[in-house]
C-alpha cells in the first residue's frame, strides 16, 4: 500500500507544472467568458431591435404608400372618388391613386372625368410622358401605347410633356390635343364631334348641327347606319341616349324629315 502511494506521489510531481492548476488563472477565465457571452447576448439584441425598427419602418412606408386601382373588364363602369369626382372607365381601362390623395391620379385606356373642382387642391392627371392640372373640368382622356389623347368636355385644363413641364398647353372647352410618344409638346388637332363623349355621360347635344352629322354620332354610338329624304337642315336639341327609337322619332318630327335604318347587308 506504501509503496502504491509512493507512485502516485512520484507521478503528481513529475507531471505537475506550474500554474496549471492555479485557482486565480481560472477564475479569470471564466469572468473573461462569462463577458464575452454577455457580450454576444447584447450584441444579438441590438440586432433583434434593429431589425423589429426596420420592419417598422417598412410596414409604416407600406401603409403610407397603397395604393387603390380601379378597373373596368367587359363593360364600362363609374366610380366616385373620395373627393366627389366623378370617374367613368371604359372596358379594359384602369384608375389608380395613391390612398392618401385620390386627386393626384394615374390611368390606362380611355377614361372620363367629371371632377369636383377645388382650387386649394388641385387634380392632377399624369405618367412618366405627361401631365395634365385640372381648371375646373369634365374630360376625356384616351391613353394608348402610341399616344395620350385630351378632350375637354367643360372647364379647362393645362397639358404638357414631362419633357418640357414649364410649356403647357391649355385647352378650353372643344379643344381637343395629342401628346404622341416621344414627343416634347402636345398639339392641337380638329374635334370631330362634340359627342365624343356620349359614351360616358350618356347624353347628345346638338347646337345647330347639320343632320348628316347627327345621324353619324348616331350611327357611332348604336353602330347602325341611317338614310334621310333630306339632309339639309340643322337640328338644335339635348338627348339622353337610352332609346333611339325616341330620338329618331323626335328629330323625324322637329325637322319633318324621313329617317330611316340602313341595312348593311349587301
Amino acid at each position: 500500500m506504501k509503496k502504491q502511494e509512493d507512485k502516485s506521489l512520484e507521478f503528481v510531481i513529475k507531471h505537475y507544472q506550474y500554474s496549471k492548476l492555479d485557482s486565480n488563472a481560472a477564475y479569470h477565465r471564466f469572468v473573461k467568458r462569462i463577458s464575452l457571452n454577455k457580450r454576444s447576448y447584447k450584441l444579438w439584441w441590438i440586432a433583434a431591435a434593429s431589425l423589429l425598427l426596420l420592419l417598422s419602418f417598412a410596414g409604416i412606408y407600406n401603409y403610407i404608400n397603397q395604393t387603390t386601382t380601379l378597373y373596368a373588364t367587359t363593360s364600362q363602369i363609374t366610380y366616385t372618388l373620395a373627393d366627389g369626382t366623378k370617374v367613368t372607365l371604359s372596358p379594359q381601362s384602369s384608375l389608380s391613386y395613391n390612398d392618401r390623395n385620390c386627386r393626384d391620379i394615374e390611368i390606362t385606356g380611355k377614361v372620363y372625368l367629371d371632377i369636383f373642382h377645388n382650387p386649394n387642391k388641385p387634380f392632377t392627371i399624369s405618367d412618366d410622358s405627361y401631365r395634365i392640372n385640372d381648371i375646373g373640368t369634365r374630360l376625356e382622356i384616351d391613353e394608348t401605347t402610341n399616344s395620350t389623347t385630351v378632350y375637354v368636355d367643360q372647364g379647362a385644363v393645362s397639358f404638357a410633356s414631362t419633357a418640357d413641364i414649364s410649356h403647357a398647353l391649355v385647352l378650353n372647352q372643344g379643344c381637343k390635343a395629342i401628346l404622341k410618344k416621344s414627343a416634347i409638346h402636345p398639339e392641337r388637332i380638329a374635334t370631330e364631334s362634340a359627342n365624343c363623349t356620349s359614351w360616358a355621360t350618356h347624353k347628345f347635344q346638338f347646337r345647330d348641327t347639320p343632320l348628316r352629322e347627327v345621324l353619324a354620332d348616331l350611327s357611332d354610338y348604336y353602330k347602325v347606319s341611317f338614310v334621310s329624304d333630306n339632309y339639309n337642315v340643322n337640328l338644335t336639341a339635348d338627348f339622353r341616349t337610352d332609346n333611339l327609337n325616341t330620338i329618331i322619332n323626335m328629330i323625324q318630327k322637329s325637322l319633318d324629315v324621313k329617317i330611316k335604318y340602313k341595312s348593311n347587308s349587301k
